[in-house]
């Protein structure tokens, strides 16, 4: 449904989230109605590699910090994408709590937004 209140940034990030291809990864979630989601619940790595080796852009994963140890763990990430925002709430999943083993990334790109928010791209470095 349309919202009155919308921005026009939460109006095309909506159109975009829609459109786009989206795998839930969930061992719990039986199904999902939201149209050009599928549901991933076992062989991440598999998985993941079948992606990787298909042809089209980036895969992007947002939020879940227990999805993004998992993995850091299985070495999947090549980029991380890090949005630094100008609070602190003093609780919350950490990011990068027990990952077990060192990755070095190396800083490519930065952008400071005017509400104060730091925006960093890093890329891992074998």
């Amino acid at each position: 449904a349309d919202k009155p209140n919308a921005t026009k940034h939460d109006i095309e990030h909506a159109h975009w989230a829609n459109a786009a291809s989206k795998i839930v990864f969930s061992k719990t979630l039986q199904k999902t109605n939201w149209e050009g989601t599928r549901i991933v619940r076992d062989n991440i790595a598999q998985e993941m590699a079948t992606l990787k080796n298909q042809p089209g852009k980036n895969l992007l994963m947002l939020g879940s910090p227990t999805l993004a140890h998992s993995f850091m763990e299985l070495d999947l990430i090549d980029e991380f994408r890090l949005n630094i925002n100008p609070i602190i709430i003093g609780k919350g999943k950490p990011l990068f709590k027990d990952v077990g083993k060192k990755i070095n990334l190396k800083l490519f790109a930065e952008k400071k937004f005017e509400n104060g928010v730091l925006a960093l791209q890093y890329e891992r470095i074998q």
